[in-house]
């Protein structure tokens, strides 16, 4: 059985197949929506006008020639005057008839064409309007996508620029705390230095230069052990520097601390051999490695305080103003108070006097409250095995 056709499905059809039959080069916005039976009288074709004027005029001149024919050729009674006159009333108003339906007619054109062009101008506005706001629709989406992505580049590099400041200050406060390990173990390797010579004057004595060699070796001992913990602490310290100019105070140091272990060397061999070792050259070992000790506690210090990170391009160490500098100090002497870092310093000639050998009490000088104390610093390089050993 064949489905029939719905009314809104076959309007559908009707409406397709008189949009198709619209000139493609008088089409315009919103003509789609129009069907053919309301398009403007300019839209249809001028042949079919042209001759649906013939026809009327045909239609017309037929119309008159038979009623002539009539009137004059046809055979039987004309008629009175009264029948006439009704006639030609009728005529006419048949003809008053037709010309107020075709004036009806035409009106109803004019107003459908002004409506349908009213129609098709409200339609290609809207057409107009959608586009121009689904234009600026996109062109405020793509700023707010466009100020969205900023704002995440934005915080991305703000929260970059935050872990990068965060990794500096913990690696200052890093290589702060593997200089208070250095420091340490320069200190201790000051009071072994003063132990050694203080039992060196004690057994110096002694006529026997193997007793004297065993009276001193257990120091000897202790000192290297001193030196082995000195290393790990100077590695560790040289893992955590990156700046360069904190390995090169590092390596200084360790240069100091070798310099020692020689001297110590040679007062145990002096001390055997039963001559008088050289006090100076232990009074200097010492003030070399506090110095060089406490110019790279400075220096970690300085660049924890000023957040440098990386050395200048000129390879130059820049000083702090001097009220800087002194702020620095009493921060560095709190600082090794609170690490139980001290530093030592130079014997005085009232220890000289009371060790009675002329031999500097670097271990009394060490203890002392007068010994100038500074903030730790970073990494060292491992020193070698005593010598002798």
């Amino acid at each position: 059985m064949k489905r029939a056709r719905t009314p809104n499905r076959r309007g559908a059809e009707m409406t397709n197949h008189w949009q198709s039959l619209i000139p493609p080069d008088v089409r315009t916005a919103g003509a789609e929506y129009l069907p053919r039976s309301v398009l403007p009288t300019d839209y249809r074709d001028s042949a079919v006008e042209r001759w649906r004027t013939a026809l009327l005029i045909l239609a017309g001149v037929l119309g008159l020639a038979a009623i002539a024919w009539f009137v004059l050729f046809a055979p039987g009674e004309s008629g009175s005057k009264a029948q006439w006159f009704f006639g030609a009333v009728v005529l006419v108003a048949v003809l008053v008839s037709m010309w107020q339906t075709h004036v009806v007619l035409a009106q109803v054109r004019r107003e459908t064409s002004e409506a349908v062009e009213r129609l098709r101008k409200e339609v290609a506005a809207a057409e107009e309007r959608t586009a121009r706001e689904l234009t600026l629709a996109r062109q405020v989406h793509e700023a707010e996508l466009s100020a969205q992505r900023e704002v995440a580049r934005s915080e991305l590099t703000a929260q970059t620029e935050h872990a990068r400041v965060e990794r500096a200050l913990l690696l200052a406060q890093q290589q702060r705390l593997a200089m208070v390990g250095v420091s340490r173990a320069v200190n201790t390797s000051t009071q072994a230095l003063a132990a050694l010579w203080n039992q060196a004057a004690t057994v110096l004595d002694l006529p026997d230069p193997q007793a004297r060699q065993q009276a001193m070796h257990p120091l000897f001992e202790q000192i290297a052990q001193q030196v082995n913990e000195f290393s790990v602490e100077l590695a560790n310290a040289h893992l955590l520097v990156e700046d360069e100019r904190l390995h090169q105070a590092l390596d200084d140091v360790n240069e100091a601390v070798l310099m020692a272990l020689q001297i110590a060397e040679d007062v145990h061999s002096a001390v055997v051999d039963g001559r008088e070792p050289d006090a100076a050259a232990v009074t200097s070992a010492q003030r070399l490695m506090h110095s060089k000790a406490a110019r790279a506690r400075e220096l970690a210090w300085r660049l924890l305080r000023s957040g440098i990170e990386m050395p200048p391009a000129n390879g130059q160490v820049d000083r702090v103003p001097r009220g800087a500098e002194a702020a620095t100090d009493r921060d560095a002497t709190a600082a090794s108070d609170a690490d139980g870092t001290s530093t030592g310093a130079e014997d005085t000639a009232a220890d000289r006097a009371t060790n009675g050998s002329g031999a500097p009490d670097g271990a009394t000088a060490t203890a002392s409250g007068d010994a100038k104390r500074t903030p730790p610093v970073g990494p060292l390089p491992i020193i070698g095995k005593v010598p002798g050993r």
